[in-house]
C-alpha cells in the first residue's frame, strides 16, 4: 500500500497529540514551544538547533510538518551557535538565522538546494576571512546573501578568488568590467 503524503505532510490546524512526520511521539511532557522571551531562553537551553526544536519552530509558525516540504525557515534571534539537524529539509532554498551565535558553516554544504542566506550578526560573519567570497564559493547555488544579491560576476570573480587568490580575482574582474565596454565599442564600430 503507497503511503497518503499528503495526510502525513499537512500544514498543522490544531496540534494533536501521536507520532507526527518527524518521527517523534508528541506527549503531554513537551515543553511548550519556545518564545524568544529571556525568560525563556534562559531556562530552556535555546543554543541548541534540535529536531523538537525544528518541529514545534514548524508547528508554531504554521508550516508543513513533513520536513521535506519546507522550503523557507525562519530562525533568526534564537541564540544558536550551531547549525544541525537540517538533513531532512532536502527542499529548503531559504535560510534566515541573523542574529545567532553560528561559528561554522561547514553542515550548508549539505543542503543543495540553498539560495538564500541570511548571516547578519553572526560571529562566523567576522571570523571567515573574505567571508562572502568564501560563503558564495562553498554555496553554488546561492543567490541571495545576506541582504544582497549574488550576481553570475561575483561569483565568477569568487570563484576565480578561490582558485588563484587576489591576483585570480583582479584578472577576472578586469574581465567584466572590460566587457560593457567590448560590447559597446563592437556595436559601435558595426554602425560606422
Amino acid at each position: 500500500m503507497v503511503p497518503n503524503h499528503q495526510s502525513e505532510c499537512r500544514r498543522p490546524t490544531t496540534v494533536s497529540q501521536g507520532e507526527d512526520a518527524f518521527g517523534k511521539d508528541e506527549t503531554q511532557e513537551d515543553k511548550p514551544i519556545m518564545t524568544n522571551s529571556p525568560e525563556t531562553e534562559h531556562n530552556n537551553q535555546r543554543s541548541k538547533m534540535t529536531k523538537k526544536f525544528l518541529r514545534d519552530h514548524c508547528k508554531q509558525l504554521n508550516l508543513y510538518l513533513c520536513p521535506r516540504l519546507n522550503d523557507t525557515l525562519y530562525l533568526h534571534f534564537n541564540d544558536f551557535s550551531t547549525i544541525e539537524n537540517l538533513e531532512d529539509l532536502t527542499e529548503l532554498r531559504c535560510l534566515y538565522l541573523q542574529g545567532n551565535r553560528i561559528q561554522i558553516l561547514t553542515v550548508l554544504q549539505a543542503v543543495p538546494n540553498l539560495k538564500v542566506l541570511n548571516l547578519i550578526g553572526n560571529e562566523v560573519v567576522k571570523n571567515i576571512p573574505n567571508y562572502r567570497k568564501t560563503v558564495i564559493v562553498q554555496l553554488q547555488n546561492l543567490t541571495f546573501l545576506d541582504e544582497r544579491p549574488v550576481f553570475p560576476e561575483e561569483r565568477a570573480c569568487a570563484e576565480a578568488w578561490a582558485a588563484g587568490g587576489f591576483e585570480g580575482e583582479g584578472k577576472k574582474g578586469t574581465a567584466f568590467r572590460l566587457k560593457p565596454w567590448r560590447t559597446w565599442t563592437r556595436t559601435k564600430l558595426r554602425s560606422i
